[in-house]
């Protein structure tokens, strides 16, 4: 049976506990090296006669490559430099008191030859250095200027006009020099042209190979040679924090090759997809993510540190909320796409990603006691407890095996409902194949059954 929104009312004439009752019811530069002395001076006044000067301190600056050590030769490095380091401050102590009694005893210091107190500026040079790390080469890990460089060549516009006349805008990620491209099924869902404009402005006219409703994904096809086809990734291997980008087409394709970033919010995520008139589809095993993602986003790479696709972007909770991304985790998505690629459609039952939603295979509606319900077929029954009338059984359901229309449900795994959206909750929070217990009322008496849930 399908999840609706509760809007707080009940049904009396017949609806569908598993459908909604009708109406009756680029890399960085490297720094260049400074000049020799590139500090600028700080002057102060000249002091009046008889007055000492100021010191005018300048920084010598300088370049080093830091040092890389091991533990052992840190430790041994730390231990030697405590040890200079207590030296320096021994010396320094017998020099500033040496220079403190030479001033009591005489009045006059000299600092680089030149006396204080002439009225001469007195500079004294300090000599700094500046350690650059250099990036970690070896590990792979890119900037967020380098992965857009690296995957917008893979990133395609996707123009898509329906049978209705209706445009559309998408976004897809070359799978193969040879022109094959994965998006979503929704992207191109009834589409009659499509249209594929790469990054540097190549048009293509498109061909939808096939596409997968339940895993929303699908793959086009353009003629092309030598395209940029995007490296894919791991998404089993994904940790919560870890940095991510999202390249699309928002809006339109005045913004093609968007790139935002964020971070993974979550892994494994279990989502449930609704249809348009609110009843549940299917629930779905997404990777959630911060990063900025609107319409025309879909189909899009979402990219790791390395410039994997890792992800598929497909949706975004709305209504208010911000930074509350979905993506298809690359790993399942793999699996389908290329059944698609290699038979023109995709076949499978089972998915890591998608659970088609669980049925309990009852037509029902909420009744109250003392309600007199009328059935298709003419006959009446008055209801003698509030709860959940039996309509109508589907064949092939465990449910035909154990209720019978006009039963009156009272309560599903222990929780009492009163309308056909109670009852459609609680099995929502179980998988096809699960099941639930059922209390219904029939013949004056109570009844409970454990009942096996089926899915489309």
């Amino acid at each position: 049976m399908d999840e609706l929104k509760k809007d707080g009312t009940e049904e009396v004439s017949g609806g569908s506990a598993d459908q909604a009752p009708d109406e009756k019811k680029a890399p960085a530069a490297e720094p260049s090296a400074p000049a020799e002395n590139p500090v600028p001076t700080v002057t102060e006044p000249r002091p009046e006669p008889g007055k000492p000067a100021p010191m005018q301190y300048t920084y010598r600056w300088t370049y080093g490559e830091q040092t890389k050590f091991d533990s052992k030769e840190k430790r041994r490095h730390r231990r030697s430099g405590a040890l200079i380091y207590a030296c320096m401050m021994t010396v320094a102590f017998l020099l500033s008191f040496g220079t403190l009694f030479g001033v009591l005893l005489t009045g006059n210091i000299t600092i680089e030859g030149v006396p204080v107190g002439t009225g001469e500026p007195q500079v004294q040079y300090i000599d700094r250095t500046v350690y650059i790390r250099e990036p970690d080469t070896d590990s792979g890990v890119l900037t967020i200027p380098e992965i857009a460089a690296r995957v917008k060549p893979s990133v395609v516009g996707i123009e898509v006009k329906t049978t209705s006349g209706t445009k559309g805008i998408g976004t897809g990620i070359i799978m193969t020099a040879d022109g094959y491209i994965a998006t979503n099924c929704h992207v191109v869902d009834d589409a009659a042209s499509c249209t594929v404009i790469l990054l540097d402005g190549t048009k293509y006219d498109a061909k939808v190979i096939g596409s997968d409703e339940w895993s929303d994904l699908a793959v086009i096809k353009v003629d092309g040679k030598d395209l940029p086809a995007a490296s894919f990734g791991n998404s089993d291997n994904l940790i919560v924090g870890e940095d991510v980008v999202a390249i699309g087409t928002p809006a339109s394709l005045e913004y093609a090759g968007t790139v935002t970033d964020g971070i993974v919010s979550a892994i494994n995520r279990g989502v449930k997809i609704y249809n348009s008139d609110g009843t549940l589809q299917k629930k779905m095993t997404l990777i959630q993510t911060n990063v900025a993602i609107n319409p025309g986003n879909s189909g899009g790479p979402l990219v790791n540190a390395y410039g994997e696709v890792i992800g598929i972007n497909s949706m975004k909770l709305s209504n208010g909320y911000v930074g509350i991304g979905f993506a298809i985790p690359i790993t399942g998505a793999m699996e389908i796409l290329n059944h698609i690629v290699e038979n023109g459609g995709y076949t499978g039952v089972d998915s890591s990603l998608v659970t088609k939603r669980p049925l309990l295979g009852v037509t029902a509606g909420g009744i109250t006691a003392g309600t007199t319900y009328t059935f298709d077929d003419g006959s009446t029954i008055i209801a003698a407890v509030d709860g959940v009338i039996v309509i109508e059984l589907s064949p092939g359901l465990d449910a035909i095996n154990k209720l019978k229309i006009g039963d009156i449900i009272t309560k599903v795994d222990g929780e009492t409902v009163a309308t056909v959206y109670d009852v459609m909750d609680m099995v929502n929070e179980h998988n096809p194949g699960e099941s639930v217990r059922v209390e219904f009322y029939r013949d004056g008496s109570y009844h409970t059954v454990d009942i096996l849930l089926g899915s489309e």
